[in-house]
């Protein structure tokens, strides 16, 4: 899971935002911060783009995504038994 930002090494490109699935980041006043820290599912995307190293990531399990549930859920939408 995404921890922070480091402010000394950042220089605010917006690539982790742009790549982040989940949208853990906002670009306030030209700065990027973490605005959703617990959507945060461990793909270390941003960690990779990142061109200074400035994102510190926990350890952790990257979060289970339950296919069954979202399938349902699918269904449901489309009315279809």
């Amino acid at each position: 899971m995404i921890k922070k930002i480091d402010d000394l090494l950042c220089i605010h490109c917006g690539l982790c935002e742009e790549v982040c699935s989940t949208d853990v980041f906002r670009r306030k006043d030209g700065k990027v911060s973490i605005a959703y820290p617990d959507d945060c599912c461990n793909c270390m995307e941003c960690l990779f783009i990142c061109p200074t190293e400035a994102i510190i990531l926990t350890p952790g399990v990257p979060k289970k995504f339950d296919v069954r549930l979202r399938w349902m859920q699918i269904k449901d939408a489309l009315n279809v038994k």
